[in-house]
């Protein structure tokens, strides 16, 4: 939205035109946050065909992977290496490392939610029971996929402070 305002003084803000007009501009915080999403978009396309590869590699089925190696759960290196990545990034271009490794996290981890979801809802769909049964489970759904996100978002926070420290010794 821009104003049109007059300035009795003849030099106005740096914003504003000769003539009066309001120049919408980006402030430097906007400018990291938007820079910072970028490079959280680039870490989580990283980072989620590494965890389809990795589900698809281990046979997870319907298991979620929490621990690489072990068949448990998230596969935290591929989200590690998406928020490396975002962390670099980021760090290079002086944005906010920990949005960009933490939106590289939540967006890698989007496959690994698909995978950790479908045989429980399933479940949840099957089964029977009193009409609390079904919002029970239903918010026990939500709650698992908040994990999910969430510790999708810790190991690429991992991995976002390791690309900030790759960045600062690469200058």
């Amino acid at each position: 939205m821009t104003h049109r305002v007059r300035f009795p003084s003849p030099n106005p803000p740096e914003s504003y035109t000769s003539t009066g007009v309001l120049i919408p501009s980006v402030t430097p915080a906007l400018h990291h946050r938007r820079a910072a999403w970028t490079y959280a978009l680039v870490g989580g396309l990283v980072a989620a065909p590494l965890v389809v590869v990795h589900n698809r590699s281990t046979g997870l089925g319907g298991e979620l992977s929490l621990l690489p190696g072990l068949g448990t759960g998230l596969p935290l290196t591929a989200v590690f290496v998406g928020g490396l990545v975002a962390g670099f990034l980021a760090g290079r271009a002086s944005a906010d490392v920990d949005t960009a490794a933490a939106g590289a996290g939540v967006l890698g981890s989007v496959p690994a939610l698909g995978w950790a979801l479908a045989y429980p809802t399933e479940i949840a769909l099957e089964t029977g029971g009193a009409w609390w049964f079904g919002l029970v489970e239903g918010v026990m759904l939500f709650v698992f996929a908040g994990v999910v996100l969430t510790l999708g978002a810790v190991g690429s926070l991992a991995g976002g402070f390791v690309g900030r420290w790759l960045a600062s010794l690469v200058g």
